[in-house]
């Protein structure tokens, strides 16, 4: 099979801006949601510009594109699923339980952590796996749970006063 370096980058710009109508629909009716359709959209695009070295000329360019905008997808689903499973549900039933600590003042305690496990924890708060932290920050992954478990114990003495 011929590789995309025989093929020019414009024609596959081309097929792509030519997929876009399909690539639409099927975002909307993945998300369900216009606003989330276009941003997926607009990842999916940027995902397949950046993957013109991995494009085979013979390979349906309409299937190669929705399979990168269900992967896509499918991975903000499950990092989602996982962000969600981690708080606590009385939490967002506007239950305290004596706590008396607001969103603003543990943000202010993440911000205070030192940029390498800020980074870290927040990306981890925000579903993404250990693997996938260290490849963003180009680092080993026992490097990430390091600086993880380390976020955990600092905001655990600043946010102590909160605790019951």
């Amino acid at each position: 099979m011929e590789s995309h370096n025989a093929y020019d980058n414009d024609a596959l710009k081309e097929k792509l801006t030519d997929t876009l109508p399909i690539l639409k629909i099927y975002a909307l009716t993945l998300t369900g949601d216009a606003v989330r359709a276009a941003d997926l959209l607009q990842e999916t695009s940027m995902k397949v510009l950046c993957s013109f070295a991995n494009y085979t000329i013979n390979l349906n360019f309409k299937g190669w594109a929705t399979t990168i905008m269900h992967n896509i997808f499918v991975n903000e689903y499950k990092r989602a699923a996982r962000s969600v499973s981690v708080a606590d549900d009385a939490f967002f039933d506007g239950e305290s339980h004596g706590c008396e600590i607001d969103a603003a003042e543990i943000m202010a305690a993440i911000s205070a952590l030192p940029c390498e496990h800020c980074k870290a924890f927040t990306m981890f708060a925000d579903g993404y796996k250990y693997e996938e932290i260290a490849e963003e920050m180009g680092i080993p992954v026992g490097t990430v749970k390091s600086r993880i478990h380390t976020a955990r114990i600092r905001l655990q003495r600043m946010l102590k006063d909160y605790a019951n």
